[in-house]
């Protein structure tokens, strides 16, 4: 809100720089992109022209920031915690394309706003974040699935 430009250094390097919200929305780093707030990291493997295998196991659409990368390169992806939505899982519907199953670990309801921690087996829990009234009906301990918007994730590091 208070620049046109944001520069953001690293040991005295430009790692990017750009209007803010480009700086945000698609950080080039997994530096910038934790330092421009909080996301999740997760480590994804080209699967094929169209998937990435998110934690080598979980296929999910190929984000278009990935388009282009060898098939069987390791990447990271960046996805911010309010890009992230928490499904409830029936144990007899069929899993809903880009998802990662896991279990609730801790549910932080702030009021207006609320965070959810899941554990999908990856190196840290998967945060999703939102409004409070758009908070997802689940406790610790539940099995449930996070959607991972292909539109929404970027790749950081290759």
């Amino acid at each position: 809100t208070m620049s046109d430009v944001v520069v953001v250094m690293n040991d005295g390097r430009v790692e990017q720089a750009g209007p803010p919200l480009d700086v945000y929305r698609k950080p080039s780093t997994a530096f910038v992109a934790r330092f421009m707030g909080a996301t999740n990291l997760l480590p994804a493997k080209v699967h094929g022209p169209d998937v990435v295998k998110v934690g080598g196991r979980h296929p999910v659409r190929l984000p278009s920031s990935a388009h282009g990368k060898v098939v069987g390169a390791d990447i990271i992806l960046s996805l911010r915690p309010g890009d992230a939505t928490v499904l409830t899982v029936d144990d007899t519907a069929p899993a809903s394309p880009d998802t990662i199953p896991g279990e609730v670990v801790f549910v932080r309801d702030l009021g207006t706003t609320f965070e959810c921690f899941v554990d999908c087996g990856l190196d840290e829990p998967l945060v999703a974040s939102g409004a409070g009234r758009d908070h997802p009906d689940v406790a610790q301990g539940d099995t449930v699935a996070v959607h991972l918007p292909p539109d929404r994730c970027v790749v950081v590091a290759a």
